[in-house]
């Protein structure tokens, strides 16, 4: 982000990096407020609930999950160009807990357009957009988990086509359910090289084939066991530590959030991590869609009938081991009963030849 140069700061040469940070949250802070906005800066935030349990502060800081919080992530990268025509800063927005709804989708798309109106943005491929998805005021049970689960692991190279190639391959940020969490036993907690380190997937990649090893191991069992194993889960902790890896919350679906007990009492959420960042309403919209709609599928069949259920399972079994060619994202959304979203993710596809399914020949091979 671009900040102008009439923001409030004493001489950059002297500020502190903290206060600069701080003084650029609070210029967007002060751009949004006037417009009806509850926002507040992070930093400035944490210092008032320090000073309000302290005493030192008469009025108790509103919660933080009311508030759009503006944020600095160091994981974003500056821009290559115009790094001397600007100064950018590293800014990361979050909502308050919102429900789904139409009036709240305005909400989120007039806050896009002031700061998008307001600043120099830009949306580079260090950035992305993160959406947390719960059941509202009602648990996350064990059978919406496994639902949920089992779909997402059936169709996450479906999934995937909704994201550009950067978001999927040598992503250091976010990595595949199939290839590296704990179900598929390949890659182990503690003895995988570091998350930590933003080049442990090259590095890892590097010492096998140093060592002659394939850099891409083969599944440590079928796919349907992957699937029987989800439904087989007796707590929504074993079925955490099914999914979870080395690299936790870098993976494209986090449900470390859903552990038992809760690591945090208020975000009880499966956090969707694989989408691009993006200021485009409707770009935003459509995927939250689809991640609105795979936990309601998962939670309307978990008080399904034991026939529906069946159908249900029988859906996943017929696909697990399919290929995206053959039933792709937009017949899965189809399925789903997105048909909107369904057309355009079909046009997008059209003109993406990396996701495009290989044309077929109307003549059968000789044999």
């Amino acid at each position: 982000m671009d900040v102008p140069l009439d923001f409030p700061e004493a001489d950059p040469d002297t500020i502190a990096d903290t206060d600069r940070e701080l003084n650029v949250q609070l210029h967007i802070v002060n751009a949004l407020k006037p417009k009806g906005f509850r926002v507040a800066s992070q930093i400035q935030w944490e210092r008032d609930r320090k000073a309000w349990e302290n005493g030192n502060l008469d009025t108790e800081p509103d919660p933080i999950d009311i508030l759009w919080i503006v944020k600095h992530d160091d994981t974003i990268q500056f821009p290559t160009a115009q790094v001397d025509t600007y100064k950018w800063y590293k800014v990361e927005i979050c909502t308050p807990a919102l429900a789904f709804s139409p009036w709240n989708l305005r909400h989120v798309w007039e806050f896009l357009r002031i700061i998008t109106r307001r600043y120099r943005l830009n949306c580079n491929q260090s950035c992305a957009l993160h959406i947390h998805v719960s059941t509202a005021k009602k648990e996350f049970t064990l059978d919406i988990l496994k639902n949920l689960m089992g779909m997402i692991f059936t169709f996450e190279r479906q999934l995937e086509q909704c994201h550009p190639s950067y978001r999927i391959h040598n992503n250091s940020s976010t990595f595949s359910l199939r290839d590296h969490v704990n179900i598929n036993q390949n890659f182990k907690p503690g003895k995988s090289f570091s998350c930590s380190d933003r080049n442990w997937k090259e590095e890892w990649m590097l010492d096998r084939q140093q060592k002659g090893l394939p850099q891409k191991l083969p599944p440590a069992r079928s796919e349907r066991d992957f699937l029987a194993a989800i439904f087989s889960a007796t707590s929504k902790a074993e079925l955490v530590k099914m999914f979870k890896s080395d690299e936790d919350f870098r993976l494209g679906y986090n449900i470390g959030f859903l552990d038992e007990p809760y690591p945090d009492s208020f975000k009880r959420t499966i956090e969707f991590r694989q989408h691009r960042s993006t200021t485009k309403p409707e770009v935003i919209e459509r995927w939250l869609n689809i991640c609105c709609r795979l936990v309601d599928v998962a939670r309307q069949t978990a008080g399904a009938s034991n026939g529906e259920k069946k159908v249900f399972r029988r859906f996943l079994l017929d696909h697990i081991g399919g290929s995206a060619d053959d039933f792709g994202l937009v017949m899965l959304l189809v399925n789903l009963g997105l048909i909107k979203e369904a057309g355009h993710c079909s046009m997008e596809m059209a003109n993406r030849p990396d996701v495009r399914p290989p044309r077929r020949s109307m003549q059968g091979s000789d044999s």
